[in-house]
């Protein structure tokens, strides 16, 4: 009897780490994943990037501000070598963000151009907001905004009342990489 004992609660052990150590995929690991990749173009932006000087802001924006930790960007530029690999990696994306974790705050989508925008959290504290837009032929991007408790409406309006220091913010590489991604302004 001791012997049955033993076995099924071994048994119910295993089974628990099983269920346990189950793990779903999430945007993070594909983000970190994808980034090594030579096929991708990735950016990590601190946030004292997208802060100007906290001398010029009220306690307010500041607060609202400190929320937001790091922005990652990382795009997939598409060839006619690459489609089958863009059209793959597209669906990995778009199957993790299917995933009940990640609610969805708006779509837009055409025939061959589609964006959306995911959070994780509740919609006046998240912790992560996920933009992820592609257009057939050209790309995708996956923008990950990372925080503690965003208010994404809050952020918004900061974010267009300030008078941010343009010079602190990479330009010239976002415009090489919206250009390589397809969605800059290219020369004929």
């Amino acid at each position: 009897m001791r012997e049955l004992i033993k076995i099924t609660l071994l048994i119910a052990m295993l089974l628990f780490c099983l269920i346990a150590c189950e793990t779903q995929s999430s945007v993070q690991q594909y983000y970190v994943t994808a980034k090594e990749q030579p096929a991708f173009v990735s950016m990590d932006l601190p946030a004292s990037l997208l802060n100007p000087e906290a001398s010029t802001l009220s306690g307010e924006t500041q607060q609202i501000l400190s929320t937001i930790h790091k922005v990652n960007f990382l795009a997939l530029p598409v060839s006619s070598a690459t489609e089958a690999f863009y059209q793959t990696e597209k669906g990995k994306v778009s199957e993790l963000l299917s995933q009940a974790a990640y609610k969805q705050l708006f779509r837009m989508q055409t025939e061959n151009t589609g964006g959306s925008v995911y959070y994780v959290g509740t919609e006046v504290a998240v912790d992560e907001l996920i933009l992820f837009g592609y257009k057939d032929g050209q790309g995708f991007v996956l923008i990950r905004l990372l925080g503690d408790g965003m208010n994404p409406a809050k952020i918004l309006s900061v974010m267009d009342s300030l008078d941010m220091d343009m010079k602190a913010l990479p330009v010239q590489e976002f415009k090489d990489i919206f250009e390589q991604v397809g969605f800059g302004d290219k020369e004929a």
